[in-house]
Order: C-alpha cells, then sequence, then structure tokens
C-alpha cells in the first residue's frame, strides 16, 4: 500500500491565545514543512482545529481505495516541562463530532520531534473521499504544558486506483522523447564543436550528513553578500536521486551566514518537500521574518492558484519527483531548476519565479507571496553556500542514492524568461560565459575534475563520499 500526507490548510476553531496570533500566519508555519518555523500557544491548555486540503489537492488520491489515517505532529518542548497535547482526528467541531482517534503524546525534548498518533481504519471499513475532506485535526494543550509546534499533518494509508491506460501513454512518451533526443543530439554536437566546450562532469553529494559529507562554499570576500531587496538568480542542473521513501525535506541550493547557528542567520533556500511534493522557495532573517512561496507538482488544476503550470512544466503526472520519476528531463536525465528573484522584499509572482527547465512554474501557492514579518538580510556578512545540504547545519540530504548536480550560476540580476529559455539551451549545459547576460554572472561552477569557480574566485569543498562523477 502507498502513503500520502496530507497538511493542513485552514482553521476551522480556536480558542485564541497562539503565538503569532493571526491564523494565516499559524497555518503557514504549521504546513510549510520548515522545523525552524512553528506556533506555540500563549495560554494554558488551549486548542486549535486544523482543517485539511482536500483529495483534489493530490492526484494520487483520486479513486483510491483510502485504508487508514494518522495524526502527526512536530513539537518541542518550551523549556518548561514537557511537551504535552491531546490530538484528536473527527468529522466536526461540536460536542456531537464522531472522534477517529484520540491520543495524547508528549515529548521532553526541546528539539523538533516527529510525534504519531495511533493508526485508525475506521473499525476496518477504512475513510472514503468525503470522510477524508471532512476531516479534521485538533490539537489540544493539557497539563498547563507550553507546546511549541512545527509541523501538522496526517499521514492516508491507500491502494491506488488502477489505470490501465498509463503503460501506454507512457510509450507513447518515451518514443517521442527519444526522437526529440535524437535531433537535439546533432545540434549539440555542432554547438560543443563550435564553442569548444565539454561537459563531462558533475558533482555527486553523498546521502550522509554532516561537514565531513559536505558541498559547500565559506566566502571570505564578500562575493555573495545579498540581501532582501537584491535582485537574484540561481540555476543548477540537478539529476535526483532520492526515491519516495524520503518523506521529508532535501535541500538543494542554501545560503547563510557564515558560522551560522541555526536557519535564521539570513538565509535564502530552495529545498523539496518530498511527502508533499513541492517546491519551495524562502528567504529569512528571523522564524517570524521570512518570506516564501511554494509550487507543488501534483494537481492539475488551473483554479488550485494555477498548480496546472507547474504540473505540466515538471511532467511528472501522478508521482512525486523521485529517482524513478524525474519528469521532463534532458537527454542525460538532468532538469536545470532556475529560481529569479526582483528588488521587493517580496515572495509574489510579481516578484519570484522559478523555472522548470525553459517554463516557468506559474504563479506560487500565495499568489501575493506568503510568510510573515519583514525579512531584513544585512549584507556585511560572508555567506556560506551548500549544495544537497542546508548551509547551518549540512542536513536534510536524501536518501537512496547521491544527488547530481551541474552548470550552477548564481546571477547578480532577476534573469528573464528568455534569459532562462537561453540558459537551457534546449537541454545541453551551456557554458554560461557566453550567454547574454554574462556580465551579471557572479558565480560558476562546472564541476570539470575539481569544485573550482569559473566566475569568482571561490571554489567548492567536496568531502567525504561528496566526489565529481561522470554526469
Amino acid at each position: 500500500m502507498a502513503t500520502q500526507h496530507i497538511t493542513v490548510n485552514g482553521v476551522a476553531a480556536s480558542d485564541g491565545g497562539f503565538s503569532p496570533s493571526s491564523n494565516s500566519d499559524i497555518i503557514g508555519n504549521a504546513s510549510d514543512g520548515d522545523t525552524g518555523s512553528s506556533f506555540q500557544n500563549t495560554s494554558i491548555n488551549q486548542s486549535i482545529t486544523f482543517e485539511l486540503e482536500g483529495v483534489s489537492d493530490y492526484s494520487v488520491l483520486s479513486g483510491a481505495t483510502i485504508t487508514s489515517v494518522q495524526a502527526i505532529i512536530t513539537m518541542a518542548a518550551s523549556g518548561k516541562g514537557s511537551a504535552q497535547a491531546t490530538v484528536r482526528l473527527k468529522d466536526g467541531t461540536g460536542e456531537d463530532a464522531e472522534v477517529y482517534q484520540q491520543d495524547s503524546l508528549d515529548t521532553s525534548n526541546s528539539s523538533q520531534t516527529d510525534l504519531s498518533g495511533t493508526t485508525t481504519n475506521n473499525g476496518g471499513s477504512g475513510f472514503s473521499a468525503d470522510q477524508l475532506n471532512d476531516m479534521l485535526i485538533e490539537v489540544a494543550g493539557i497539563e498547563g504544558a507550553l507546546n511549541i509546534i512545527s509541523r501538522v499533518r496526517v499521514l492516508v494509508t491507500f491502494t491506488a486506483a488502477a489505470n490501465p491506460f498509463i503503460s501506454k501513454i507512457s510509450g507513447l512518451v518515451i518514443g517521442s522523447v527519444n526522437k526529440v533526443s535524437a535531433l537535439a543530439k546533432t545540434s549539440i554536437a555542432k554547438v560543443v564543436a563550435v564553442a569548444n566546450y565539454f561537459d563531462r562532469s558533475a558533482v555527486a553529494k553523498s546521502i550522509s550528513t554532516g561537514t565531513s559529507e559536505a558541498v559547500y562554499i565559506s566566502d571570505s570576500n564578500g562575493s555573495y553578500r545579498i540581501d532582501h531587496n537584491d535582485a537574484f538568480s540561481v540555476s543548477f542542473w540537478i539529476k535526483v536521486g532520492w526515491n519516495v521513501s524520503l518523506n521529508t525535506t532535501i535541500h538543494l541550493f542554501s545560503s547563510s551566514d557564515v558560522a551560522a547557528a541555526g536557519a535564521n542567520a539570513d538565509t535564502f533556500r530552495v529545498f523539496y518537500i518530498e511527502n508533499l511534493n513541492r517546491l519551495m522557495v524562502e528567504w529569512r532573517s528571523g522564524s517570524s521574518e521570512k518570506k516564501h512561496n511554494f509550487w507543488f507538482f501534483h494537481s492539475n488544476s488551473s483554479s488550485n492558484n494555477n498548480s496546472a503550470d507547474a504540473f505540466n512544466a515538471a511532467g511528472l503526472g501522478t508521482t512525486f519527483w523521485n529517482s524513478s520519476n524525474r519528469g521532463n528531463v534532458n537527454s542525460d536525465g538532468y532538469t536545470l531548476i532556475t529560481v529569479t528573484r526582483g528588488t521587493t522584499n517580496s515572495a509574489a509572482s510579481s516578484n519570484l519565479n522559478a523555472y522548470w527547465n525553459a517554463t516557468s512554474l506559474g504563479v506560487g501557492f500565495y499568489a501575493s507571496g506568503g510568510g510573515t514579518g519583514t525579512p531584513n538580510m544585512g549584507n556585511s556578512t560572508d555567506k556560506q553556500i551548500t549544495l544537497g545540504s542546508t548551509s547551518w547545519n549540512f542536513l536534510q540530504s536524501g536518501n537512496n542514492t547521491e544527488t547530481k548536480f551541474n552548470g550552477v550560476t548564481v546571477w547578480d540580476k532577476k534573469l528573464t524568461s528568455a534569459e532562462v529559455t537561453e540558459l537551457y539551451n534546449s537541454g545541453t549545459v551551456m557554458n554560461a560565459e557566453s550567454h547574454s547576460a554574462q556580465s551579471n554572472l557572479v558565480g560558476y561552477w562546472k564541476w570539470e575534475g575539481n569544485g573550482n569557480a569559473t566566475r569568482s574566485n571561490d571554489n567548492f569543498t567536496i568531502s567525504g563520499n561528496s566526489a565529481i562523477v561522470n554526469k
């Protein structure tokens, strides 16, 4: 059987007495997959009841048989005793609501800890799509505890609906891709011959964590001191190595202050939340000073914040992004991910854009941008940049096998759609120094033999089992 995490997207009832006080901020912190953003009760024994995203938001659940559900929260103690909460899965907010499952969860850990309730199969009958759509998850403090909660979700176990046409459709698609690739290779050979540019290698980030396995730069000359109002673009080719068992977040590109103690040290990051199938971009200077947006790939709905754009751009279909389903890739199995940001301190689509190859992912989930507060990222501190892990503690590096990166570029401007298309180069990794915007290219790494920079003086350190490999 397959599983799918369903996150929260609304508040059905609340006693109040939480920080942040805004329900929208609480929802953002509880659903963004980031353990660095949280909410907590400011009064004792307060209760909040969340609504869940609907079945229609997850293509994999279309027509599926839902066998069981399980509540999961990620919580930490405040330092004033254990964190303790009663978690209920139920079908309403009234006293007569049916409670499917109730659990008392607690932890004395001061770090965010995943706490799982009991799996319930509804007396053996499972759950209908309507029951899942109407399901609520209540989190209530008990025993006067002060609870710091960063994530709230429900794990659904299901059997997918059979689709006899998928293999036929896949066969047609693969045939078309092979034809396109054959034509592209002819053009590639001509371009390479003219430019005398060779692209043979990539860097593979190991699935092990820590500094001893990292791929990173600790800048010392101010090359990447980008603040919250600086125009900025980052682009990289990626061949994913994680599989469907990852069930958490992998950081793809991350930048924080050198020697950062946590995620709030002027961080800019591009990361993928595998269990939610979301590509997320965020910059932050504090837990309540951050801007972000995300694009999810599993809903082909023009009415769902234009998610159809991301669905079609990625080409992943109803299966999440992983090493067995890389979506729209070039002939070597790589995808070009590009993120562009303008000079406004906002994650709205007018300022922040993301691209899969040469195709825009469209309006992010938050049409006007998500986040809270106003990030104030200083540009007086050198930055530490990582590939394939967090930049402050070198964690969240995936599973299964190494993820490969190639043609990593950093620009001091917001690349236009046409410039992203030029960089994509019909699927061929190009020499970025021949790009029309090359005067704005401030960082460029080819990975041909080492991690040395082609543009800038900042070379990547490649540690442990991470290595330069054939692409």
